[in-house]
């Protein structure tokens, strides 16, 4: 298989995600053709609004690229997120994403790639 490149992906324009607040946006830009461990690479971004509470089917990790972003797992341990910080979340988990101002964050999921949110 050859290299995939997407030049800008962290500026593309993200999909609203519906939520009531519309404050969250998305969009998976590559992902595996393997069906037995589908991985799958994106952009997620959380405006100032109401929380986002999501619960994981699939591992996934997040990388803070920009802004702020507060991460409460379903125990009620709370982190906040700046650019650098690297976040796991295991299939199973219930977490709760809010942002004061807005975050910018890249994902890697073991999932397959959703063709629009």
């Amino acid at each position: 298989m050859t290299m995939e490149y997407i030049s800008g992906a962290q500026r593309a324009t993200l999909q609203s995600m519906g939520l009531p607040n519309d404050n969250g946006f998305m969009k998976d830009f590559l992902g595996s053709n393997d069906k037995s461990t589908p991985l799958t690479c994106g952009f997620f971004r959380m405006e100032k609004g109401d929380p986002l509470t999501y619960k994981y089917g699939f591992d996934e990790m997040k990388l803070v690229v920009e802004g702020e972003v507060i991460v409460t797992d379903e125990s009620g341990q709370s982190r906040k997120g700046i650019p650098g910080d690297i976040f796991y979340f295991s299939s199973g988990s219930e977490i709760t994403f809010s942002s004061a101002s807005c975050a910018t964050i890249f994902y890697c999921a073991l999932r397959e790639m959703i063709s629009s949110v």
